[in-house]
This record gives C-alpha cells, structure tokens and sequence, in this order.
C-alpha cells in the first residue's frame, strides 16, 4: 500500500465514525481542561498557604536550633562535636538572630508554637 492510498483510507474512516472522532476529542479536552484547572487551584492554595504563612512572623525565619541527633539530616556532617546551649546562642547572635525562648512543640507533626510577645499581632491583645 501506498501512502497516498493509507492517507485516503484513513480520512475515509474518520468521515465515516465522526461521532465517536468527535466524543473521542471531546472526552480528551475535557480531562486536559479537569488537569489544568486542579493545577492552578492546587497553585492558588499554595500561593495562599506561603502569603499567610509569613503574617505572625512578619516574614522572618524562625530556626530552631539544636544539638542533639535528631537534628542531623542526611545532608549534616557529623563531626563528633557537640555545641554547648551557650554556644550555639552566641552563634546565632553573632549573625544577628534573636533569641525568642525555649520550643514548645504542638500537634502531631511537632509545629513550633510563638510566645504570643513574638508575633507581628502580639501586641493587640
């Protein structure tokens, strides 16, 4: 078979089933359109979740500092130091932290909480 004879067969068969061409393109469209459109919204609330995320702190970092092993990640050289509580103070005041107190932990996944006195709308009561 030729090409021109394979190109002439093949529009042939999609005049003859143009309803099922058409559900078929209309069926794909629609699934694109379902992927984008859960996309941007999943975008949106990530967009969201990092603009209020930053409201207690002002937009700064909160680092929460420790020398013990749980805090050695994959990517942590150990070289078999350990910082005193005073040294890693000095070490982060150094770079110009402030020190806001000790961790309270809440919830399951450890979220640190703030001293009401810390955050941007302590001061409201």
């Amino acid at each position: 078979m030729h090409t021109k004879d394979i190109l002439k067969l093949s529009f042939k068969n999609i005049k003859t089933h143009l309803g099922r061409n058409l559900i078929l393109v209309a069926v794909g469209g629609i699934i694109f359109v379902l992927i984008f459109v859960v996309n941007l919204w999943l975008q949106g609330l990530e967009n969201t979740y990092q603009k209020y995320a930053n409201v207690a702190t002002d937009g700064k970092v909160i680092i929460v500092a420790s020398n013990t092993a749980n805090s050695i990640s994959a990517t942590d050289v150990d070289t078999g130091t350990t910082a005193t509580k005073a040294e890693i103070i000095a070490d982060l005041e150094r770079f110009g932290a402030k020190i806001v107190g000790e961790r309270e932990l809440y919830g399951t996944y450890g979220s640190v909480i703030l001293d009401v006195n810390h955050c941007k709308w302590g001061d409201r009561g």
